[in-house]
């Protein structure tokens, strides 16, 4: 079976650690984060619906300026959508060198993806309340919830190097550390 380099070691994920967990191979986490952001980018979609364009319209100039007032979902989509996967890549890269992961980590991720599919409900919130404060808080406090998740788990395993495949350098999980830092600020 074809996996990623370096996870042939993965029969030993199955012993303990530190004898309070079973540590598994995170390709099953991966493939439920990848389900789970897929879905909620397909979601943000469902905001933009052709319905609200009206009934009635029989020129190029109608169809314009019905689009023109659909213009707050199609920027909320636009924009929620490429936080979204630029927040997908980031996982993936947070991933890339992982070999185990353990209860906690699922954790973490689990709460993180949490955040993940409120995304579809903030950026429809943010399109049809964005003159509301409320309306247009909620969107960026959700992106940095799942930010916040994604520094917490990524502190957390960078803490943890026997969870990283072997070769990983004391110096990249510093990197890793800084990189998650650095999100947070940006998001903040």
């Amino acid at each position: 079976m074809k996996g990623r380099p370096g996870r042939a070691d993965e029969a030993e994920s199955t012993r303990t650690h530190g004898g309070r967990d079973r540590l598994i191979s995170p390709r099953r986490l991966e493939a439920f984060t990848d389900g789970v952001f897929a879905i909620a980018a397909t979601l943000l979609v469902l905001d933009v619906s052709v319905e609200a364009l009206g009934s009635g319209i029989r020129t190029n100039h109608e169809l314009w300026t019905a689009l023109g007032k659909l213009s707050p979902q199609l920027i909320g989509f636009g924009i929620s959508f490429l936080i979204l996967g630029a927040l997908w890549v980031g996982h993936a890269r947070q991933f890339e060198h992982v070999r185990v992961v353990d209860t906690v980590v699922l954790t973490l991720n689990t709460v993180r993806l949490l955040g993940v599919v409120v995304v579809p409900f903030t950026t429809s919130l943010n399109s049809e309340y964005g003159h509301l404060l409320a309306g247009r808080l909620l969107l960026p406090a959700n992106f940095f919830f799942v930010v916040l998740l994604s520094a917490a788990q990524s502190f957390y395993l960078t803490a943890r190097p026997e969870l990283f495949l072997r070769g990983v350098t004391a110096e990249q999980l510093v990197q890793e550390r800084l990189n998650s830092l650095g999100a947070l600020v940006a998001a903040a």
